[in-house]
C-alpha cells in the first residue's frame, strides 16, 4: 500500500466500511485546519484561490445569518435593496465556491449573491433549470455552465 506524504481531508458523510486498524496517528504540532478551509467557515473544500463573496439575505433568513459565524473577515451590512426590500449583506472571504452556493440554496428565495460574477452566472443557471423544472417558460442557458467555470478559473 503507497503511504500519501501530502495532507487528505475527508468528507466523512462519504465515507463508508470503515475499520479499526488500530494504528495511531498524530497531527503534526503546526497543523491547523482552518489553513484548508479557504478562509471561511464552510468545510474543507476549497477549489480555486480566494476571493470575495457579497451575497443578500432577505426576510426569513437575516436572523440565522446575523448569528452566524461565516468567515473570520465577515462584514454584515443592513440596507434596502433596488426594489425597496430591506436586507443585510455579509461579505467575506473564501474559496469554496460550491459550498458557498450550497448555502445560498439553503436560504432558499431568501438569498441572492452578488460576488464573485462565477456565483452569480452558476445561480442564475441553477434558478433558470429550477423554474423550468417547476413548469415555468423559462429557457435554460447552458452557456452558463461554461461561463462560470471560465469565471471560476480566472477568479472572479
Amino acid at each position: 500500500m503507497e503511504e500519501k506524504k501530502a495532507i487528505r481531508l475527508f468528507y466523512l458523510s462519504n465515507m463508508y466500511e470503515i475499520c479499526d486498524t488500530k494504528k495511531k496517528f498524530d497531527l503534526p504540532a503546526d497543523f491547523d485546519f482552518k489553513n484548508h478551509c479557504g478562509k471561511s467557515h464552510f468545510g474543507a473544500f476549497t477549489r480555486y484561490e480566494t476571493r470575495k463573496y457579497k451575497i443578500a439575505f432577505y426576510e426569513d433568513a437575516i436572523e440565522e445569518i446575523r448569528m452566524g459565524n461565516w468567515a473570520d473577515d465577515q462584514k454584515i451590512t443592513e440596507d434596502v435593496d433596488e426594489y425597496g426590500n430591506e436586507r443585510i449583506v455579509v461579505t467575506f472571504t473564501s474559496a469554496q465556491d460550491m459550498r458557498v452556493l450550497d448555502w445560498v440554496f439553503q436560504n432558499k428565495a431568501y438569498a441572492k449573491p452578488l460576488e464573485p460574477e462565477s456565483l452569480v452566472t452558476r445561480w442564475r443557471f441553477n434558478v433558470q433549470v429550477m423554474a423550468q423544472m417547476a413548469g415555468l417558460d423559462v429557457k435554460v442557458d447552458y452557456d452558463l455552465l461554461e461561463k462560470a467555470d471560465k469565471l471560476e478559473r480566472s477568479g472572479k
